[in-house]
Order: C-alpha cells, then structure tokens, then sequence
C-alpha cells in the first residue's frame, strides 16, 4: 500500500500447493498484478483477508472479507526486527564499497507456509544455542509484517553457485555429521542445500532447515549421511529452486 487512498499490488503469487482449480481468474492472469480488483474497505483496518469469487450464474465477483488474525511465527528469539516494508531488492554494485552487505530475505506468501519458517527459525535458534551458528549462514533478525512476523533475513554467503556436487563429498559428510553431533537431523540434504566455499578451502555451510528434527535416532541420522552420496550425485534438480544471481540485468 502507497498510501491510504492510492493502494497498489506489491507482490503476487499462485499457491501451487492448492490443488482446488480455480475460477475467479486464469493462472497466467494471477502470475502478475491485477490492472484492477472489485472495490475494498481500504480504509477499514478491521479486516485481514478478502476472499474474492466469482459467481457461476452472473460471472461477477464478489467479495468476502474476514478478520481472522493472520498465522505468524511465535519462535521469536532475536532481538533484531525487520519492516518487510523497508525491504528493497538492489544490486550489490549501485551499494558503496562499505556497505556491501549481501543478504537473504525469505518470506511466507500462504499460511501453510509459516510453518516452515517457524521450522528453520527455530533451527537456526538452536544452532546458536549450541554454539555452532558457524555452520549456516549467519541469521541477522525476524522478518514482519505490521508486527507480524513472518519471516527471517540471513546472511548472503557466497558459496559456489550450482550446488555441491560428488567432489564435495568428504567437506560435505564432515558438516553433516557436525549437525548430526547436535542431535539434529537436516531432513533434506539434496546437494543444493550445501553450499561450497568459492575459495577452495573446503568450508560447507548448510541451508534450509525447514525440514529439520532434533532428537533423531542415531538409524535416522545414519541414514541420512549414507544417502548423501546419491544426493550430490542427483541430476534432476530437486532442490535447486531459483538463484538470485545479485544483479538486475
């Protein structure tokens, strides 16, 4: 929102994760904002959410608004708190030589999604419990959204782009059992949840836990390491999601 008489769409997403075909409007029309919606209360600060649909005899849409308080993370353990409002994407070379400070910023756009975040905040909590934060990136402050918080910022390392690959494969078994040593299970240890330092000296940082267990069993754990070869050896993509590549070109 710009202002209050001037709002605007600042992001948009299809859950494709809902398996119900919509009918309100067609998945190519939803990947980008709407030139205009059905008129809202925006000026009413009562209502979190719009249900919009359309009708199956008249083809209009209507309306539907709730004031359900929106899902948020609860594991808030940082003290740093984070506008996702002042949140800006730049490139790295418009920044001054001081202040190059790359970072992750990592967000929910549904509510079945808070879990996850809830997940690998309480992730990297334990890692800094347990005196091993050097593991993952470095967690720099909760995300929120009008003091809900509802996702994490993290330190931009740079690892080697495209993933661990077989090469990796001792460094990575190291860090793996590293983590296993804190009685945690990653859960999903695909090759691009590790990322290789560019430098060649063989540091691994680990990435994603929002499929992370603590108090696994030493079969699970086992398991775990054992199938890593396979993961660094996987060429179907699994994992690889996109890749903000730090410029706008």
């Amino acid at each position: 929102m710009s202002d209050d008489t001037s709002p605007c769409i600042i992001s948009m997403s299809v859950d494709d994760s809902n398996n119900t075909r919509a009918t309100t409007f067609d998945s190519d029309t939803l990947c980008f904002p709407l030139a205009s919606l059905p008129p809202l209360p925006y000026q009413d600060d009562t209502w979190t959410t719009a249900h919009i649909s359309r009708a199956a005899s008249s083809g209009e849409l209507t309306t539907r608004l709730s004031t359900k308080p929106l899902a948020g993370v609860r594991s808030i353990w940082d003290r740093a708190r984070i506008d996702v409002l002042d949140l800006q994407l730049q490139s790295l070379r418009d920044c001054d030589d001081n202040a190059k400070v790359g970072v992750i910023v990592k967000v929910t756009r549904f509510e079945w999604e808070i879990r996850r975040i809830e997940r690998e905040t309480q992730a990297y909590q334990m890692l800094e419990q347990r005196g091993a934060s050097d593991m993952a990136p470095r967690f720099l402050g909760h995300v929120h959204e009008d003091g809900r918080v509802m996702g994490l910022l993290l330190e931009k390392w740079d690892g080697r782009s495209g993933g661990a690959s077989i090469e990796d494969l001792s460094a990575c078994e190291a860090a793996l059992a590293r983590f296993h040593g804190l009685g945690l299970l990653h859960g999903d240890a695909n090759r691009y949840n590790f990322l290789v330092g560019q430098d060649g000296c063989g540091e691994v940082k680990l990435i994603d836990f929002e499929c992370f267990k603590e108090g696994a069993s030493e079969k699970m754990r086992a398991e775990e390491l054992q199938s890593l070869r396979d993961q660094l050896q996987d060429t179907s993509g699994r994992g690889g999601g996109f890749l903000f590549s730090g410029s706008d070109d």
